[in-house]
């Protein structure tokens, strides 16, 4: 009896020390990054410009930030035929070098009413503490109108519509008036579209054509704007 405890106490001792050995030599190690996310509008107009010209393909872009050590990625779902489309990023990943960046990309579903405009989706956040050898790791899902509405309300995950309308003036600094088919509207400006606005200075009766999103407060706002006639 006594000899048989004694082996039992053996080999757990001995499976313990198989155990410790297999933990001296840890896997790959993986790190969450935090990530802080961010408006278009609210950067830099020479980050805007970036973002804005890779908006029309489905991607990224690591962009350095005037704050030292900072960086913002944005993701594209790229150019769609109809709003409903939006794009997130859920998590990035620190993998020994490697950036993960896992995105949830969600799709009109297919008796889902949306909007005939072209949109861009995209996502844009604010971190650091990573590499540029950026790895996107996709997940797709069907979206439902309550998800849709609810997307278009923010301004974390910007769909832009091209609309053009005849320009009526400015009402204040930060907004112009403009006219469509249901009539005059009032539109917000971002820093961009203040500076466009004053470099083009548009007469009442121009025609326009102008980027517009919802912004977080319910807002049309105007991201981009150019004369056409």
């Amino acid at each position: 009896m006594k000899k048989t405890i004694y082996l039992a106490v053996i080999l757990i001792l001995v499976l313990s020390l198989i155990g410790c050995q297999k933990n001296s030599h840890p896997g790959i190690t993986v790190n969450d990054i935090s990530f802080e996310r961010v408006a278009l509008e609210d950067l830099d107009s020479k980050t805007r410009d970036i973002i804005n010209e890779a908006k029309e393909k489905s991607g990224y872009k690591l962009i350095e930030s005037e704050e030292k050590g900072y960086y913002y990625l944005a993701v594209f779902a790229g150019e769609k035929p109809t709003a409903g489309y939006s794009i997130r990023i859920t998590k990035v990943l620190d993998s020994e070098g490697v950036t993960k960046v896992m995105v949830e990309e969600t799709v009109p579903g297919k008796d889902m009413m949306v909007a005939q405009v072209l949109t861009y989706p995209m996502d844009i956040v604010k971190l650091t503490g990573i590499t540029d050898n950026v790895k996107l790791e996709f997940d797709t899902k069907e979206g439902t109108v309550d998800e849709a509405n609810k997307d278009s309300q923010t301004s974390e995950l910007i769909e832009t519509q091209i609309v053009e309308a005849e320009y009526v003036g400015q009402i204040d600094n930060n907004s112009i008036e403009v006219k469509i088919e249901d009539g005059a509207v009032a539109l917000r400006l971002t820093e961009t579209a203040k500076e466009q606005l004053a470099e083009l200075k548009p007469k009442t009766g121009d025609i326009v054509r102008f980027e517009v999103f919802r912004n977080e407060h319910g807002q049309e706002t105007v991201l981009t704007l150019e004369k056409t006639k």
